[in-house]
């Protein structure tokens, strides 16, 4: 599988004659490799390991549904006998990603239809939503219960999009902190943190 191997296999075309025909001939044959020729290592090599399209749909359909890679891999090279690496799994499923991300106004609409108890409020900038900000009547209900001390912490790039996460907590009477509700922002701005 190495590039710019020695070996050579020579074959020519040879007349027998006009009534027997033609033939192949081997002309020469040079055996010396530059790699190993091992056959386990050849079968891991990448254009060997390469699953075929319907096999490849069944891996991808797997891992869509969050099978263990590690089972996946065990079943792929049952079924095919080709050597399957967890990488090559892992490369299928981040191809097979979805590729638009979720908006904040598409996840607005998406909380708001699951009929729960969670109050949320979205904060624009004229023209797409900006931050999110959720809390359950659990959470409001300590809040309003101890609104003396509130304390605010933010987290940066915890989400995929790299958003900052802000928690804010309460201390209860037992000097114990309570999460009271949090926020996504996507942008800082004093006047987006005001809305939440």
């Amino acid at each position: 599988m190495k590039t710019d191997c020695p070996w050579r296999l020579r074959v020519v075309l040879q007349d027998k004659g006009e009534s027997c025909g033609q033939e192949l001939v081997i002309r020469e044959v040079k055996n010396d490799h530059n790699h190993a020729v091992i056959p386990a290592a050849i079968a891991r090599h990448p254009k060997k390991r390469k699953l075929d399209e319907s096999h490849t749909e069944v891996a991808a359909e797997f891992l869509q549904l969050h099978a263990n890679k590690k089972l996946v891999q065990q079943t792929m090279q049952k079924k095919t006998g080709q050597f399957v690496t967890l990488k090559d799994l892992s490369n299928l499923q981040q191809k097979n990603k979805k590729k638009n991300p979720v908006t904040f106004g598409e996840l607005v609409d998406h909380l708001r239809s699951l009929k729960n108890d969670l109050v949320i409020q979205a904060a624009h900038d004229g023209t797409e939503v900006q931050g999110i900000f959720v809390a359950d009547q659990e959470m409001l209900k300590l809040y309003k219960s101890y609104p003396e001390v509130l304390l605010m912490d933010a987290t940066h790039k915890l989400t995929k999009d790299r958003m900052a996460t802000y928690i804010l907590m309460a201390i209860d009477g037992n000097g114990e902190s309570e999460i009271v509700a949090f926020f996504l922002t996507q942008n800082e701005t004093h006047s987006l943190v005001l809305q939440m």
